[in-house]
């Protein structure tokens, strides 16, 4: 694993073979953080803890932490990043609203460009909540975020 950060803001984030970055809590919660690539324009991005627990969602040191993973990732490639929150719990819109506060605090996001999708499903009953991100200066913002409500239709 290739080190990426160290710095008493954020957590020490690691970088493995798969594109797959790793780091640790101070209370040795085990998170990763992954883009997976899908038709070819929009990356999924996922945050899921490894190993261990916590009761606690305001460790801003994560915050800090996702949100330099994903401004790095966006500045290495033309493509946007895609978030689902999951909804099989039922906590899909507070995953929504997190994000977006976490989006909000960016402090250089006039930088970045954020569509979001809200759409309920009469067929299958399903809720989305989505968001798509994007660098203002992409030379594909304007088709990428154009695109991205189309994008999430196909996949529900």
């Amino acid at each position: 694993m290739t080190e990426i950060l160290n710095s008493h803001q954020y957590y020490k984030l690691s970088e493995n073979e798969s594109s797959e970055y790793e780091f640790t809590t101070d209370n040795k919660v085990k998170y990763k953080v992954t883009f997976m690539e899908y038709g070819g324009d929009f990356y999924h991005f996922a945050f899921d803890r490894v190993d261990g627990y916590t009761n606690s969602t305001k460790d801003e040191k994560i915050k800090n932490t996702i949100i330099y993973a994903i401004k790095t990732f966006l500045l290495k490639r033309e493509e946007a990043i895609v978030i689902i929150c999951e909804s099989l719990d039922g906590k899909h819109f507070a995953r929504f609203r997190l994000f977006n506060w976490w989006f909000n605090s960016i402090e250089d996001k006039e930088q970045y460009s954020k569509k979001d999708f809200n759409e309920y499903y009469d067929d299958t009953k399903i809720h989305v909540y989505a968001s798509c991100f994007i660098r203002r200066n992409n030379p594909n913002k304007d088709k990428l975020l154009n695109s991205f409500p189309e994008y999430i239709n196909q996949q529900f």
